[in-house]
């Protein structure tokens, strides 16, 4: 019984590390100024240029969310995209996760990714309604302060 015990938390020792490893090297952390995050921005949004976000924010901080019909296209969205700028630290933050990552782990993910100034659990979107809406923008939101959050799929 303890053998057994035992393998169990080096089992799950060894997947959380595994975890851990990956959603560290999913993000990059810069220091950067206000103008090269905002051409990060530009050019990260420039293939949505003609759509609207599926979640957006209203004065009061509430999310709003849009109803998006299923993509037509054969494409699903494969991936989640988040790209963060702290304006008071200078600090863009770059993520891109796999969305069969996300859906194994979503809670330790999401958690790791409030580091970026991210909060999936705000957007109330499921990975499996990220996938179906394929290649889209999903929230673009900038604050008075400079700093700006942009989340896509991919």
């Amino acid at each position: 019984m303890k053998r057994w015990i035992a393998v169990l938390f080096f089992a799950f020792g060894l997947g959380m590390s595994v975890f851990v490893w990956a959603a560290i090297r999913a993000t990059e952390i810069e220091q950067e100024s206000a103008e090269a995050a905002a051409l990060a921005f530009s050019s990260a949004k420039a293939p949505f240029s003609t759509s609207q976000p599926i979640v957006r924010q209203n004065g009061s901080g509430d999310m709003i969310r849009r109803t998006v019909p299923e993509s037509d296209e054969q494409e699903k969205a494969r991936h989640l995209h988040i790209l963060a700028f702290e304006i008071e630290k200078e600090r863009l933050s770059r993520t891109r996760v796999p969305l069969w990552f996300l859906s194994l782990k979503e809670r330790p993910l999401r958690f790791l990714l409030a580091r970026t100034g991210a909060d999936l659990a705000e957007l109330d979107l499921s990975v499996d309604e990220l996938r179906a809406v394929g290649p889209r923008l999903v929230f673009d939101e900038a604050e008075l302060s400079g700093s700006r959050v942009l989340i896509w799929t991919e």
